[in-house]
């Protein structure tokens, strides 16, 4: 049995952490100021990580022993949502996330501007080869107009790929 300083040494955190762990409970508690067990707090640690480093914001169900329906439990779903939120934050922060709406309209500019280059394609190649038959250039056209219509429709489509991506990318 060991003191949350014991355990904050021997996981190499600060006391403040292991008191956030226990409160968010990723690490056993046995209650206020009652020895906590080195061995359960650094298995219950590994597994927190190993959540982390996979991606999952879930925690292990066999660390929780709370009964559903009671103020413990819903103060812990509290803390996991709150925790959850703040990765989520922090992953944006990052520039390893962004909201579906920042997307699209990230999207949306670049294929106004790429728009625009596909528009001006037919009159440019005009000016670089004048000897090329009208047909050509409205051969040209048509495909620079289907190119644009795809390209518009993207962000129409964007939720579609966004689910395509999730359900490819699936769990490991």
């Amino acid at each position: 049995m060991a003191t949350q300083k014991a355990v904050a040494d021997h996981l190499d955190l600060s006391t403040r952490r292991v008191r956030t762990l226990i409160d968010e409970g990723v690490l056993p508690s046995q209650g206020a100021r009652k020895p906590l067990d080195l061995d359960a707090c650094r298995v219950a640690y590994i597994r927190y990580l190993r959540n982390l480093s996979s991606g999952s914001n879930q925690y292990p169900d066999d660390l929780v022993d709370v009964e559903p329906g009671t103020m413990d439990y819903e103060r812990l779903r509290l803390t996991r949502a709150q925790a959850d939120g703040q990765e989520i934050k922090n992953e944006i922060a990052r520039g390893k996330t962004a909201p579906i709406d920042i997307i699209g309209y990230v999207l949306s500019r670049v294929s106004g501007a790429a728009c625009g280059e596909i528009d001006a394609l037919p009159l440019n190649i005009r000016r670089k080869h004048p000897e090329l038959d009208s047909k050509i250039i409205e051969a040209i056209k048509s495909h620079c107009v289907k190119a644009q219509n795809a390209v518009a429709r993207t962000d129409e489509r964007l939720e579609e790929f966004l689910d395509e991506y999730l359900s490819d990318a699936g769990p490991d």
